[in-house]
């Protein structure tokens, strides 16, 4: 959508409504029609940034689970907290 609102801006309509054509159209009572490709390319992205979006959240559980001491990030804690610690001067 972007570069449709690039290219209106710079003025020349018709030229941009030209190379939209095999996409887009706009018939002469005002509405517009996507063409098949289109749709089908919009629903492929969401179903992508649903996917995405998915397994980042999975990850996200997962490390949330092991920084609370389910994984394997609690042999650091184990070693800090048998490690000797400093005595002050």
């Amino acid at each position: 959508m972007v570069p449709l609102l690039k290219c209106l801006d710079a003025g020349d309509v018709k030229f941009c409504i030209e190379n939209l054509n095999p996409w887009l159209q706009i018939t002469g009572d005002g509405q517009v029609l996507l063409s098949e490709a289109a749709g089908a390319a919009f629903i492929g992205g969401s179903v992508g940034v649903i996917g995405s979006v998915a397994s980042t959240m999975r990850k996200r559980d997962e490390v949330r689970r092991r920084a609370e001491g389910e994984g394997q990030a609690t042999l650091g804690a184990q070693y800090r907290a048998a490690a000797p610690h400093p005595q002050p001067l």
